[in-house]
């Protein structure tokens, strides 16, 4: 992986996500008539500046609009490791709330600061997040090469990426904190978390309580779930 950082300090090459919290709309519309739903939605957004301030300005940026969130990162193995660890920690922090996420991470061309986000890579990213896809969060095939050529995801770190059986595309690993807990390990999911998050998922495939478009996703995501947590027996089976 080149080890540089932007030819300038506005618009060059970085590591871009761009995230979209599934069902918000829908959440939005519900709120007048269920106000318990206004907690959700709070929580929902606090969850990415909560999340995201963890990091420098120099290693990560973000944008959040609505729903929708940018986040950026220098070209560089420190680069995407932040960038992928904070998309774990944003995933993990919303299935907690019965949130799920969608969308893509590339390697392009972008203008990221406070003011403004734009370019190619924000296009590209935000093309992952298909209508209908499963809640999964898409690598690039430049995102992979760049984490191959570094070793960060052969040698490093190789479960954070995944080919999913749906379609055979890469993904962010975002259970893989779920397969790897242990008891009195400090963790991104410790037992009571991770109870909560099978608890949510149950719930929200029960066809009863949810719109079919909306339990076909997260029947899709109990699998993943299951079959992470069966690596260890730790946490519990949705």
């Amino acid at each position: 992986m080149p080890q540089f950082e932007d030819e300038t300090p506005l618009y060059g090459q970085r590591y871009v996500a761009f995230l979209d919290i599934l069902g918000f709309k829908a959440l939005v519309k519900e709120a007048d008539r269920h106000r318990d739903q206004i907690a959700t939605i709070l929580t929902s957004l606090l969850a990415f500046r909560e999340i995201l301030e963890r990091y420098g300005a120099s290693e990560v940026r973000y944008s959040q609009f609505s729903d929708n969130v940018i986040i950026s990162a220098p070209r560089t193995e420190a680069g995407m490791t932040y960038l992928f660890e904070a998309c774990v920690r944003i995933s993990t922090r919303l299935l907690k709330e019965g949130v799920l996420v969608r969308g893509g991470i590339v390697l392009g061309n972008v203008m990221h600061t406070e003011q403004v986000a734009f370019g190619p890579a924000i296009a590209e990213a935000h093309q992952a997040d298909g209508s209908g896809t499963p809640p999964r969060i898409l690598l690039s095939k430049g995102v992979i090469e760049d984490g191959v050529e570094s070793r960060l995801l052969v040698d490093k770190w190789p479960d954070i990426f995944v080919q999913d059986d749906y379609d055979g595309q890469y993904m962010l690993n975002i259970v893989l904190f779920a397969a790897t807990a242990r008891e009195g390990v400090s963790a991104i999911l410790d037992l009571a978390m991770g109870s909560s998050i099978a608890s949510r998922i149950t719930a929200n495939c029960n066809p009863e309580r949810n719109h079919p478009d909306a339990v076909a996703k997260w029947r899709w995501f109990r699998r993943y779930w299951n079959d992470a947590v069966d690596e260890n027996g730790y946490l519990p089976r949705a």
